[in-house]
């Protein structure tokens, strides 16, 4: 069963979690409880980069100029 509802703490859209809820597009959310709010971050490795990832080109393999942590790799 996929997870696609969360709830952030607030009602803003494009922090990963928006108004309704509901997981946004290119992001992944966890860590909520009945008493902490979710986490979400940007997905990496799914060639969508929303911004906050420094890099992203569709996968999680170094060495090709983003690495596997979608970061840009030194001398790219």
């Amino acid at each position: 069963m996929s997870y696609y509802f969360c709830d952030d703490g607030n009602n803003y859209n494009g922090d990963g979690c928006d108004a309704n809820c509901v997981i946004e597009y290119g992001y992944e959310c966890s860590g909520g409880d009945l008493y902490t709010a979710d986490t979400c971050t940007e997905k990496c490795g799914n060639g969508i980069n929303i911004g906050i990832n420094e890099c992203d080109d569709g996968d999680t393999v170094s060495g090709d100029g983003c690495s596997s942590t979608c970061e840009i790799e030194e001398g790219w």
